[in-house]
């Protein structure tokens, strides 16, 4: 699996209100999730050579409109090919209402789609755990969303002096602390409520670019179920999803000495204060940290055209856009036909 790779997305001004959690956001006019792929100049377009030697033909197509940020953006180049076996997460060039709109599959027939908590889950899976089941060299997957992440909402752990905690000061609620929500620093003109998300991601930078390989690092995690889960890391990459629950003794010689109780075994971690990252002093001069989410796929605004769950006919897809919030697609639309892609997304940014 390649390393994870984040796309920086433009700071916005943000409208701060009260509960429940509404961002308010302004900018020129929006064209709700309808994201287009429109034809380059160039025509026709290069060869290219997959990995098992065969020619693969390729088209190069512009993208408008921003329903697939933060991984594909307005105005990025894409190339379109021939779909093989048709999977899930695959990007892909469809074709609905007289147009051709770029979107991931969710589900391929036989699948069953269902909406828990919010959250589209495929054969009981949430989406965005099928996709991370993927190589990431075989598709174009989601990109990271970033978080605000400032070095001072870094601080030291009292209970536990040897990690720095991470403390999200939330941007639409004037910095109070709060856990991390499912915003989008791309989306200028939306105003919605947001959800707490879960699946996040640290990157642990070196100042120096010439500096020595990152030493093994433990990162945990705050989780609901476990309380606390952790990961080693010495890519400078630690994600949620590939932490493991901490074990009692675990916890116990983790604690400072005197310490006693659950809370204090877990030191400051919260849904509020979701990170912790194990860097002495003298480490945490050497790096900068930075705060990513996953993407989570939700239906908050169920259409009515879907009957959750729902199973999809062997001749079906159902389509979501990466920019959940305001992607229109199979949420709204319903599963769609398979004879209605075009290709498949394989060489973003031309």
């Amino acid at each position: 699996m390649k390393p994870l790779v984040s796309r920086s997305l433009p700071v916005v001004a943000i409208l701060v209100v009260t509960m429940p959690i509404v961002v308010a956001l302004f900018s020129v006019a929006y064209d709700w999730g309808e994201q287009s792929a429109h034809r380059t100049a160039s025509g026709d377009a290069p060869t290219g050579t997959p990995p098992d030697g065969n020619v693969l033909i390729t088209t190069p197509f512009r993208i408008v409109g921003d329903s697939m940020a933060p991984t594909l953006v307005d105005g990025e180049v894409c190339q379109i090919a021939k779909c093989r076996t048709l999977q899930i997460g695959d990007v892909v060039a469809i074709r609905w209402g007289g147009k051709r709109h770029v979107k991931r599959v969710a589900a391929v027939g036989g699948d069953v789609v269902d909406r828990v908590g919010g959250r589209l889950t495929v054969g009981g899976k949430r989406l965005e755990d099928r996709l991370a089941e993927r190589d990431t060299d075989e598709f174009l997957s989601p990109a990271l969303v970033p978080v605000s992440s400032q070095p001072h909402h870094w601080s030291r752990d009292a209970a536990v002096p040897s990690r720095l905690v991470y403390s999200h000061h939330n941007p639409h609620q004037a910095g109070r602390i709060t856990a991390v929500m499912d915003d989008y620093p791309s989306n200028e003109t939306v105003r919605r409520v947001l959800n707490p998300v879960d699946r996040l991601v640290v990157e642990i930078r070196a100042r120096d670019k010439d500096a020595a390989p990152l030493a093994p690092l433990r990162v945990f995690f705050f989780d609901a179920q476990h309380a606390m889960v952790s990961t080693t890391t010495t890519t400078g990459w630690a994600r949620f999803r590939d932490a493991a629950a901490v074990a009692v003794e675990d916890l116990a010689a983790d604690l400072a000495p005197g310490t006693a109780g659950q809370s204090e075994r877990r030191g400051m971690l919260d849904a509020a204060h979701p990170i912790a990252v194990e860097l002495g002093r003298r480490q945490a001069s050497r790096y900068t940290l930075h705060v990513y989410r996953e993407i989570e796929y939700r239906d908050d605004r169920p259409s009515g055209n879907v009957k959750y769950p729902i199973t999809l006919d062997n001749d079906e897809v159902f389509v979501v856009g990466d920019n959940v919030p305001v992607s229109v697609d199979s949420r709204a639309l319903g599963p769609l036909p398979r004879a209605a892609i075009e290709g498949c997304v394989v060489n973003p940014g031309g």
